[in-house]
């Protein structure tokens, strides 16, 4: 009787040193990354030394996904290939500035008063026929219509173009000037429409490594997994 409770005491200490060391494991696995303040110098060479891997990685990749297309090219093929190799490069150049300058973007049109002109048609419209329409009588700078619509706008280049539209007999197509609440509306609009399209150009924009990574996956149909670099420390 006794050898039994021995035992059993033996077992119960057993399982209790594998649940702590099972804790204290999975307290190992899930300790954040460490985090250390180092100078400027340090760093900026760190970051040389990053980027040197990375564009051995790339290489490497590079490599690859030759060996693993196999079959000669042909010279239309080739040419493509190095098409994209320039363009590769060309964009690798553009991502390396990003650190250092800010790249400028299209400035938003500027406020000018009085050469904004609302459209109404009776009979669903076209862009082009109301450009075709207004095109001869002064100078345009947009047309913002969609087509098979009774409503739109007209930005002109200066108060005398608009004017001259606003005065343009008829009676299914009618011109008027924005002035007022509505002005500035519709300049709020404008400006608000601009800024979103400039940042969906910049979400949508692929750096170079991304687009090799993404031409590698489509050849060999595994995605590429990414993997921390651990620098020696001294």
């Amino acid at each position: 009787m006794e050898v039994l409770v021995k035992e059993k005491g033996e077992e119960t200490k057993r399982k209790r040193r594998k649940k702590k060391k099972q804790r204290k494991e999975k307290q190992k696995e899930t300790l954040p990354a460490r985090m250390r303040v180092i100078p400027k110098k340090e760093w900026l060479a760190l970051k040389a030394e990053y980027l040197v891997l990375q564009k051995a990685n790339m290489s490497a990749l590079k490599q690859s996904m030759k060996q693993l297309k196999g079959k000669p090219q042909s010279q239309k093929h080739q040419n493509k290939d190095t098409k994209e190799q320039a363009s590769l490069q060309q964009q690798a150049k553009e991502d390396a500035k990003d650190g250092e300058c800010r790249q400028l973007q299209p400035r938003s049109p500027e406020f000018v008063p009085g050469v904004i002109v609302k459209v109404t048609s009776v009979q669903p419209m076209t862009r082009k026929q109301l450009k075709d329409h207004v095109a001869s009588i002064a100078d345009i700078a947009y047309i913002d219509v969609k087509d098979d619509t009774n409503e739109g706008h007209i930005r002109c280049k200066n108060a005398d173009g608009a004017q001259k539209i606003v005065e343009l007999p008829g009676v299914d197509v009618m011109f008027s000037l924005l002035t007022g609440d509505a002005e500035n509306q519709y300049w709020d609009k404008l400006k608000a429409d601009r800024a979103a399209k400039l940042s969906s150009k910049s979400r949508n924009k692929k750096r170079g490594s991304q687009k090799i990574i993404e031409k590698a996956e489509r050849i060999s149909s595994q995605p590429t997994q990414k993997r921390h670099i651990h620098f020696e420390e001294d």
